[in-house]
C-alpha cells in the first residue's frame, strides 16, 4: 500500500504537458485587447502553421502571449516522436531606446520576484516537453544581446564564443539565482532563445500578405490578391476570438491545430471562391453600356480585367507587393474620382467621366520606377474589376 501510495506521489510531481495544464495567469485575454501588433505577429504563425510541417499547434494567449507547439525535427519517424514547447513573449513598447540587458532583468516596480522578462520566460520551462523561448520586440537590442537574434546553428550562437560567454556572465550578475522547475538555468535560456526584432504592425502585416498569397499559389488556389486579403481578415479574426476566450470555458478555441487550420483554409478558400463563381465581366459591360460606352471599349476593359486576374494569380511582371500596392493605390484613387463627380454641379458625363479615371490612373503609373506601361494597364484592369464587382461605376447615379 505504501508503494502505492509513493507511485500516485510520484506521478504527481512529474511535469505535465503544457496541454493540460491551466494557466497561470487570466489576465491576458482581457489585457490584450486591442493589442493590434500582437494580433498580427499571432496570424504570422498561423500562417506557419498552414506553411510547416513541424508545427503542430498554435495557442493564443494561454501559459504565454503566444505558445507553438513543435514536433522535434530529428524524431518525426519515432512512434512517438518528442514535441517541443516555444513559448512567445510579444513586446512592442513606444520608448526609443534599444533593448538592453538591464531592460531584460528589470523587475516590475517594487522588485516583484522573478517578474523581469528574462526571470519570466525562463520559469515557462516546467512542463514534460523541451521549452525553447521566443522574444519579439519592435525595438532593436543592443550588442550585448545581438547573439540572440542570430540563427541557433549561427558560429555567433556557439556558447562557448565570447558575445555568448559574456552574455551568460551579465545575466548571473544580475539574476544569480533563477532557475527553472524542470532545473535549467542561465545557459539554457541562452540556448534556446530567438529574439526577432519586427519594427511594426504594418511591417508584419505586409509579410503575412506576402506569405500566404505564396502559400496560395503553391497549393494551386489561383486566388486573386483581393481574396487572399479576405482569407488574412478571417485569419487576424481567428487570432483575436482565440486570444479572447477562457480556457476554463473554450480551451480548444485557445490551441488551434494543424489540422483544424487546413480545414479551415479549405472552407475559407472555397467560400471566397464561391462568391466569384458569376460569370466575370458581365457587369462590368452593363455599367460601361450605361455610362455610353461602346463595345470595342468594353471588350478591351474586359480583356484588361482579365489579364489583371491572372497578373493576381500567377504575378509575371510584378513583385506581389507592388500589385497589392497599385490596387490600393487604384481603389484610393477611384473613391476620391467619383466622390468629386457625384457631387460636381458640371455637366460632365459618363464618356468624359471613364476618360478623366483612365487619365488619372496613368499619372499614378508614371510616378513610379521604370517602364510605366505594366503599371497602366494593371491598375486599368484594376478598376474594371472593381467596377464589375459593383464597387465603381462610371454614369451618374439616379436623381
Amino acid at each position: 500500500m505504501n508503494d502505492e501510495n509513493s507511485a500516485q506521489d510520484d506521478q504527481r510531481l512529474l511535469p505535465r504537458s503544457v496541454n493540460e495544464v491551466e494557466p497561470d495567469e487570466h489576465g491576458g485575454p482581457t489585457a490584450r485587447r486591442g493589442f493590434s501588433y500582437q494580433d498580427e505577429i499571432a496570424v504570422w504563425f498561423l500562417i506557419a502553421l498552414l506553411v510547416e510541417s513541424d508545427l503542430i499547434e498554435v495557442h493564443c494567449e494561454t501559459h504565454d502571449d503566444i505558445v507553438l507547439i513543435w514536433q522535434d525535427d530529428e524524431e518525426q519517424d519515432a512512434e512517438e516522436p518528442t514535441r517541443v514547447v516555444e513559448f512567445v513573449q510579444v513586446k512592442a513598447g513606444e520608448a526609443d531606446s534599444l533593448w538592453s540587458v538591464a531592460e531584460l532583468c528589470r523587475r516590475k516596480s517594487g522588485d516583484v520576484p522573478h517578474s523581469s522578462l528574462f526571470e519570466t520566460t525562463l520559469l515557462r520551462d516546467k512542463h514534460q516537453e523541451r521549452s525553447r523561448f521566443r522574444i519579439i520586440t519592435s525595438r532593436e537590442v543592443v550588442s550585448d544581446l545581438k547573439p540572440l537574434t542570430f540563427n541557433f546553428s549561427a558560429p555567433g550562437r556557439a556558447p562557448k564564443s565570447k558575445p555568448m560567454a559574456d552574455l551568460q556572465n551579465k545575466l548571473e550578475q544580475r539574476r544569480p539565482d533563477c532557475r527553472s522547475q524542470n532545473g535549467n538555468g542561465h545557459r539554457y535560456w541562452l540556448e534556446n532563445c530567438l529574439w526577432e526584432v519586427r519594427f511594426t504592425k504594418e511591417v508584419v502585416k505586409k509579410d503575412n500578405l506576402i506569405r500566404l498569397a505564396k502559400f496560395s499559389r503553391n497549393e494551386g488556389c489561383g486566388l486573386v490578391l483581393e481574396q487572399v486579403e479576405e482569407v488574412l481578415d478571417g485569419l487576424r479574426t481567428l487570432a483575436r476570438e482565440a486570444g479572447d476566450a477562457s480556457w476554463a470555458s473554450h480551451r480548444d478555441t485557445k490551441i488551434i491545430t494543424r489540422n483544424a487550420l487546413h480545414a479551415w483554409w479549405r472552407d475559407r478558400v472555397e467560400d471566397v471562391r464561391s462568391k466569384a463563381k458569376s460569370p466575370s465581366g458581365d457587369k462590368l459591360g452593363l455599367k460601361m453600356r450605361a455610362a455610353g460606352l461602346t463595345d470595342e471599349q468594353i471588350a478591351l476593359a474586359q480583356e484588361l480585367r482579365r489579364d489583371y486576374a491572372a497578373e493576381m494569380r500567377a504575378p509575371r511582371y510584378l513583385e506581389i507587393d507592388d500589385a497589392h500596392r497599385l490596387a490600393r493605390s487604384t481603389r484610393s484613387a477611384l473613391v476620391s474620382l467619383r466622390a468629386g463627380y457625384v457631387s460636381a454641379a458640371d455637366d460632365e458625363n459618363g464618356k468624359q467621366f471613364h476618360t478623366r479615371c483612365l487619365g488619372r490612373l496613368d499619372e499614378i503609373a508614371g510616378q513610379g520606377e521604370g517602364e510605366p506601361g505594366d503599371r497602366e494597364a494593371f491598375m486599368k484592369g484594376c478598376m474594371y474589376d472593381v467596377t464589375d464587382r459593383c464597387l465603381h461605376r462610371f454614369d451618374r447615379p439616379s436623381p
